[in-house]
């Protein structure tokens, strides 16, 4: 028998091979600084780049301007004592409370970056304030080891040429803060319009929170949330710290901020700021502002019109239910490329939190998530006809799904629980493919979030899990081209102030999933007679072209989404409200669908009406099991065998007739509601 070892022993082995990791790493830094230090008099610091801020522009994918920034504002000079003590201590808390004590970098908060990135695998930077000065003044952004080496030698360096109160005024004096200012002196101006000795302790945090990322945390811009979220962090760092107490934290993070000046976007906003930090990540917050840049996107304005105006007229439909907000996205599943992206009905409504980009926005899809699901279960090799169990069931004692209608209808096969929409069979599968199989096609397929499976149990199936339309529309535009994705894209190209092109979009398609299963779940989310046992024949989900759609609805009514597509182009609609209060009664087919309708039915017109390609891995049989679903003539993979045709047992509750099986055509009556209920002799 294999020897159990304790957990004891081995919490101690991994802290053994972690202080090995770390002294391996640390000791030649901290030699290195040493020799820094001792040499850094002989040493010249690199002599500062002529910069020369110009606008950066953003076009569409036809070169209409979308947007261009207004370029880097004149420079507040400040002494260090002119300077208000809340700006300095929440300075050093958010950024590095050990300036005093280190020499240029920090062994102990490069460890604590080690620690967080390569083992709790939450990135984390490690440098200090002197190395975000030379960082930010005389070096370029790029990412590499080199540079970071010479990022620490010039810090060491500047340690031993200036005072620490004389680098920390250098510091607040030359730091980028976002919205094109540059300095503690012009950020106050700018964000607040005063003069930085008359900013109040929840003024002073929001700024000193911005040097980190100023593109996300920047108040002004597509995510004020995560504005407050970083203020409220270095809030409680100056607390944890001693510099202020707890009400008085308490007190500067519910004060109200009062902003001078709201950042001008002349269309798609979200779309613009989203694509801003996304550049920033590569080229740095002050090149992307500042740096001349000419930006190339996907989006194709004239299509971004049409959703802005779709998701205005389609929430102000539903308003009656308590619905305040929408979101969409457009994409080219060929391409990948994102044509259109609404993030809310209007960016600059504070009363529904406009600004907060919801396409972006982690919210429970619902149902929608269901093909994923149905997509891992065909990849494991269930066939198209396996048969699920539309019935009560009660799992881990605590756990009682139900249908959105009440209803129960028996045995189904794959394609009427999907199409339908039915939970207790798409639970029920749930478990039978497991969670972690199936977060892993998730991300595949382009999912960024739901990254901790312990977090998650069956009702995953059900929309359990937080993830962003962005995603899901890219999910399902794998489906959209068969199985296959050359990645999203939101930039096709990127030139610098004298036109070198920067970065420029090769796109390669690479296969995710089978495309005959990508076939498969397409077939089963357009097929009409399969959806109407749960939608109804004559759903708003019918469409003019080939297309499939699947919708989805959260409890209590929190969140309605529709995603569905063509060969040639891919919708998600997201409807509800923004801060989670619930709708009332309305489900994902009356508040997104509609929208969904009409935005694809804009973004088609012009292009020719195309069936879904089959592949050549599919073959037509059977379904031949005794279940609602079970006479049609289904879908299989070549090389795997479809149940002989068996007469179906019970009853099927539908409009049209099913086929004959073996010769044997069904009877019907009329039940109570008027409606057909099919059955076999």
């Amino acid at each position: 028998m294999q020897k159990v070892v304790s957990y004891h022993k081995q919490a101690g082995r991994w802290k053994l091979i972690l202080g090995f990791v770390a002294f391996c790493f640390l000791t030649p830094i901290l030699t290195f600084a040493a020799f820094a230090d001792a040499a850094g008099p002989l040493f010249k610091l690199p002599s500062k780049e002529n910069f020369h801020p110009t606008q950066t522009v953003f076009y569409d994918r036809h070169g209409q301007k979308l947007y261009q920034t207004a370029g880097a504002h004149q420079p507040v000079p400040l002494k260090l004592p002119e300077v208000s003590r809340s700006v300095v201590l929440a300075t050093l808390a958010s950024e590095d409370a050990d300036f005093y004590e280190h020499r240029g970098i920090d062994p102990n908060s490069l460890g604590r970056a080690l620690y967080k990135t390569y083992v709790s695998k939450e990135p984390q930077g490690g440098s200090t304030i002197t190395q975000q000065l030379i960082k930010n003044t005389y070096l370029s952004p790029e990412r590499t080891p080199s540079r970071k080496l010479r990022e620490m030698t010039y810090a060491i360096i500047l340690e031993n040429r200036f005072s620490k109160d004389e680098i920390l005024e250098r510091y607040l004096n030359e730091v980028y803060y976002g919205q094109q200012s540059y300095g503690i002196g012009d950020a106050a101006r700018t964000y607040f319009g005063k003069d930085v000795e008359e900013l109040t302790l929840g003024e002073a945090a929001m700024l000193a929170g911005l040097p980190s990322a100023p593109s996300v945390y920047s108040p002004l811009g597509g995510r004020a949330d995560l504005a407050k979220q970083r203020q409220k962090y270095v809030l409680d760092r100056m607390e944890e710290l001693g510099y202020v107490t707890a009400g008085q934290a308490k007190e500067a993070y519910a004060q109200k901020l009062a902003y001078v000046q709201e950042e001008e976007v002349f269309d798609a906003p979200h779309f613009v700021f989203f694509v801003k930090q996304q550049l920033a990540q590569y080229y740095g917050e002050n090149t992307v502002d500042s740096g001349g840049l000419k930006v190339h996107t996907t989006l194709d304005l004239d299509t971004q019109r049409k959703a802005e105006e779709e998701v205005r007229r389609g929430v102000a439909a539903v308003r009656g239910f308590g619905a305040t907000n929408g979101a969409a996205v457009v994409m080219n599943p060929q391409s990948g490329e994102v044509l259109a992206m609404v993030g809310s009905v209007d960016f600059a409504d504070e009363s529904i939190q406009g600004k907060v980009n919801v396409a972006t926005s982690p919210r429970q899809p619902g149902s929608s998530f269901k093909p994923i699901v149905y997509l891992e279960a065909l990849r494991q090799g269930k066939p198209p006809n396996h048969v699920l169990h539309d019935r009560p069931k009660t799992y881990g004692g605590n756990f009682t799904p139900r249908n959105y209608d009440g209803r129960f209808r028996g045995n189904v096969t794959m394609r009427y629980a999907l199409a339908s929409s039915l939970n207790l069979p798409a639970v029920e599968l749930m478990e039978q493919v497991g969670i972690e199989p199936t977060l892993d096609l998730a991300h595949q397929m382009g999912i960024s979030t739901l990254n901790d499976p312990s977090r998650y149990g069956l009702s995953l199936v059900l929309g359990g899990g937080e993830v962003k339309l962005l995603d899901l529309t890219s999910a399902y535009s794998v489906l959209a081209a068969g199985g296959s994705t050359p990645g999203r894209a939101t930039v096709t190209k990127v030139e610098g102030p004298k036109g070198e092109v920067l970065y420029q979009r090769k796109p390669e398609k690479k296969k995710v999933v089978d495309p005959g299963h990508a076939f498969i779940i397409t077939e089963w989310l357009s097929d009409n007679r399969a959806r109407t046992p749960g939608f109804g024949s004559g759903s708003v989900l019918n469409f003019t072209r080939p297309a499939a759609v699947k919708t989805g609805t959260t409890n209590n009514y929190k969140d309605n989404w529709t995603i569905g597509y063509t060969p040639q182009r891919v919708v998600g609609v997201w409807v509800g409200n923004s801060d989670g209060t619930p709708m009332t009664g309305i489900s994902g087919v009356q508040g997104a669908a509609p929208i969904w309708n009409t935005l694809l039915q804009d973004v088609s017109e012009g292009l020719p009406v195309e069936d879904f390609k089959r592949p050549d891995n599919v073959y037509q049989s059977g379904a031949g099991v005794g279940a609602l679903g079970g006479g049609v003539v289904e879908w299989f993979i070549r090389g795997t065998a479809s149940q002989g045709q068996q007469v179906p047992e019970g009853t099927i509750e539908q409009e049209e007739a099913p086929p004959p099986v073996n010769g044997k055509y069904p009877y019907y009556y009329i039940d109570r509601d008027g409606k057909k209920v099919w059955y076999y002799q």
